[in-house]
Order: structure tokens, then sequence, then C-alpha cells
């Protein structure tokens, strides 16, 4: 759903958001559905800005938009760095911020900052 409606923005006359600009994870723990990924699209041609939201909760699988906008692909892998969203058909989900041993989601609310975790 995600895919295509992504897809409709980007090529629509009437909406031409060409760059994705950003995609980011918010955390909310006492939501049933406990994450939202946030897209940011702009339209350079008609100078307008657009945010989609996508609701998810921890097992939900987010199809990636990385074929839409290729530059989606390290904005999805911090996503799922810091919080451990899944996508779907995404080409190399391996950290890109943390280290392969780092265990938990530093974007989560719950982290425990202080633990210390070896290098």
């Amino acid at each position: 759903m995600i895919v295509s409606f992504l897809t409709f923005l980007r090529d629509d006359s009437n909406c031409l958001f060409k760059v994705l600009l950003d995609i980011c994870g918010v955390d909310y723990p006492e939501r049933e559905k406990r994450f939202e990924v946030v897209y940011h699209l702009q339209s350079l041609r008609l100078n307008q800005r657009i945010r989609v939201k996508v609701e998810c909760s921890e097992s939900d699988i987010i199809p990636s938009v990385s074929g839409v906008y290729s530059s989606a692909n390290w904005y999805e892998r911090e996503a799922h760095d810091l919080f451990g969203v899944k996508f779907a058909d995404h080409p190399d989900l391996s950290p890109i911020l943390l280290y392969d041993e780092f265990e938990g989601y530093p974007g989560r609310k719950e982290f425990p900052f202080h633990d210390y975790q070896e290098f």
C-alpha cells in the first residue's frame, strides 16, 4: 500500500513529489501500534512538502520503498537499526550506525542508555 501511494505521489502530475527528504521512526510505547514510520517528501516544481505516516507494531513488516526512491535505502536501514522496524524486500538491512553485535534498539524509549556494552 505505501509503495503504491508513494509512487502515485511521485508520478502524478498534480503532485510530483520527486524528492524523498527523510524517513524517520517514532516510538509510542503506550500505543497498540507502537511505531510510526514517517516519510517526508518534497515537490520542487510545486514548492510543496508532505508528510506521510505509517503506523506499525513490533511484529509488522513495512514494504520497502527503496524501489521508488533510491535514497530510502539508508533511511530504512537507520530505522531498522534504531527502532527494529522491519522492511520487506529491502536489498540490505545490515547495520548502518551500530555494529553487528549491538544488542537492543537505542531509538526506543525504554533503551537503557546508562548500561555499557563492550565494543
